[in-house]
């Protein structure tokens, strides 16, 4: 019986071991498909039942856990394995046919207690505190930069000097309020990165359309526009817990309002029939440039009341 399971689960756990063991091996190299590791995991569960794909999960896992052992870096594995509980939300999410709002919510709420669990975890193992030493880490790297750039530039002009110690300082005194909305932007990130990435794999996969359609099809609940509303005025408007959390739901907000926008050029790009070639490089170009990331925000939200996928805009033939 355990022989048959394995032959079952031989490749999906191979793979899956070797895509959880890369960035434990090479680091240096791998470090980069941490993030993305709930995409394998999310294609295993949707080809596979709920059972077999836990199999094929576990012998992956067992496989990299003995590299993770014999190389000293178990903590890395348990913070890859945070990203399951994402992978297999989203496989379920897409067998159900949920729209992809309510498939990102569910994970983010996934992604969000499974890394709470291991931060739990690792401050109970090693008797630390992890938030703690963060806010210390960057408090450290900002007045590192901030030597750096006064001491050690003798060119910089009296008053920028002061402008860049003044600046400095205020994000060091309110890293604590900062560091909460940086952390969940993150993961509201991570979440979109996999959603992008598992939607058009499994496009490719059944041959057909997209679970989630095409990502230039995403559009947010209009019930949505309240969360950005609701944070603003307590990021303005309250003072301690209140304003961090309002900041916190105002960052997951206003990227998610971006990623709308970039969602809205697409389109744009897709009616104009631009090569891909171009395109990349029109988002590449938009998304180093300040106002880029504005102009994604701004399409996003006004796409509640416009609506911009639906209006007649002329055609452009590249």
């Amino acid at each position: 019986m355990i022989e048959s399971r394995v032959r079952q689960g031989y490749v999906p756990a191979f793979l899956l071991g070797l895509l959880f063991s890369l960035p434990i091996a090479l680091p240096v190299m791998f470090s980069w498909m941490c993030p993305l590791l709930a995409v394998p995991v999310c294609l295993v569960f949707f080809v596979s039942e709920l059972k077999k794909g836990a199999w094929q999960l576990f012998l992956g896992i067992a496989g990299a856990a003995v590299i993770a052992f014999s190389l000293q870096r178990v903590e890395l594995l348990l913070f890859e394995l945070t990203l399951c509980p994402l992978g297999i939300v989203l496989a379920w999410g897409a067998k159900k046919g949920e729209s992809v709002f309510s498939s990102g919510g569910k994970g983010l709420f996934a992604l969000f207690f499974s890394l709470l669990f291991f931060w739990l975890l690792f401050a109970a193992v090693t008797e630390s505190n992890p938030y703690k030493d963060l806010l210390l880490s960057l408090d450290k790297g900002f007045e590192e930069a901030l030597t750096m750039y006064t001491k050690g530039n003798a060119e910089l002009p009296f008053d920028d000097q002061y402008e860049l110690q003044e600046y400095i300082s205020s994000i060091r005194a309110n890293l604590p309020k900062l560091v909460p909305a940086m952390w969940l932007s993150s993961l509201t990130l991570t979440v979109w990165l996999n959603l992008i990435v598992a939607n058009r794999l499994i496009g490719r996969l059944q041959g057909t359309v997209c679970p989630w359609q095409n990502f230039s099809q995403w559009r947010l609940p209009e019930q949505f526009v309240w969360l950005p509303i609701v944070a603003a005025f307590l990021a303005l408007l309250t003072k301690g817990q209140a304003h961090s959390i309002g900041l916190a739901l105002l960052a997951i907000a206003l990227l998610c309002y971006g990623f709308q926008g970039l969602a809205v050029s697409l389109a744009f790009f897709e009616k104009w029939r631009l090569p891909a070639l171009a395109r990349g490089v029109l988002i590449v170009f938009l998304l180093v440039q300040g106002f880029g990331l504005l102009v994604f925000l701004a399409l996003g939200l006004s796409d509640v009341w416009i609506n911009w996928r639906n209006r007649n805009l002329p055609r452009i033939d590249a």
